[in-house]
């Protein structure tokens, strides 16, 4: 039996936990809120009380956590996976950062002789098993990682070396503004169709019964949230997509490029967060651009 780590047990950590114990390995996580441990647990996690003591059971962690400063907490904090780390200790960063502070960390760990790489995911945490991972790393990291990889993507063709660390990120945070394009845009139809007096359902389903191009997998999740009224237990909230947009806004900046849709993106985000809907799911974005709730 393999033994792999994971820290961040949310909803993509957990996800993929349960993903990799139906695999038969053995899973150590750790997470520092106290219900998504419980779930973990339930699901099979061994649980340990930092996340040095992850790093010290496994030669593998997935890093799954909110963004840059959890990344550096977790690995370099007092508790954090750089104390103890085992012998050849490979960290694949999960999480949406910029390019910058995964180079960055890679190049503090590799002086202990630990190796990061980034691994984002691309999908939705329901289509665990099909994930697709855009991978940055040297190709001997890149070897090590595949064989978790084809377990959480279900398929090599999933799973590609698009260069250097910090390159998974470039391409996970393109991806990023894409997806708050879609949220955006769900936001303000949704919104219109509820002033204008029309059914959002709907405005989902006659598109979806012609299969028009406009239905992807990001709106059938969004509308099927807004028909049923149901925004508990987000899988994707308004903060984080804030914070991911807001990174690859600063990504273009460092390379002299201007996106004008993405600035209007991310006023939304910025909006959504201070009308109080920050920590809900994205799919509630447009109650904030109407008064007919």
């Amino acid at each position: 039996m393999s033994h792999i780590g994971i820290i961040g047990l949310g909803v993509m950590g957990l996800q993929a936990s349960k993903c990799l114990l139906k695999a038969d390995y053995r899973v150590f996580g750790y997470d520092p809120v106290e219900f998504a441990v419980a779930r973990a647990k339930e699901a099979g996690v061994e649980i340990c009380q930092s996340p040095a003591e992850v790093g010290s059971k496994v030669t593998t962690v997935l890093l799954v956590v909110p963004g840059p400063n959890e990344c550096r907490q977790t690995i370099f904090g007092e508790q954090g996976l750089a104390n103890q780390p085992t012998d050849n200790l490979l960290i694949a960063n999960m999480s949406t950062v910029g390019p910058s502070s995964n180079i960055e960390l890679s190049d503090r760990l590799a002086a202990q002789g630990v190796t990061l790489i980034d691994t984002p995911v691309l999908g939705l945490p329901s289509g665990v098993g099909h994930w697709a991972f855009p991978v940055g790393g040297s190709d001997e990291a890149f070897q090590r990682i595949v064989p978790v990889l084809r377990c959480l993507g279900g398929s090599d063709d999933r799973i590609f070396h698009v260069g250097d660390v910090g390159s998974g990120n470039k391409l996970k945070l393109l991806n990023n503004l894409m997806f708050g394009a879609i949220t955006a845009c769900t936001a303000e139809i949704m919104a219109s169709a509820k002033d204008m007096g029309l059914s959002q359902k709907l405005l989902f389903e006659v598109p979806e019964a012609a299969g028009a191009g406009t239905i992807s997998n990001l709106y059938k999740a969004m509308a099927g949230r807004i028909i049923e009224d149901n925004y508990e237990d987000p899988f994707f909230t308004i903060q984080l997509l804030k914070k991911d947009n807001a990174l690859a806004l600063d990504m273009a900046r460092e390379h002299g490029i201007s996106l004008t849709l993405a600035k209007t993106i991310n006023a939304m985000n910025e909006r959504g967060c201070d009308s109080g809907l920050g920590s809900s799911d994205i799919s509630a974005m447009w109650k904030m651009l109407t008064d007919k709730n």
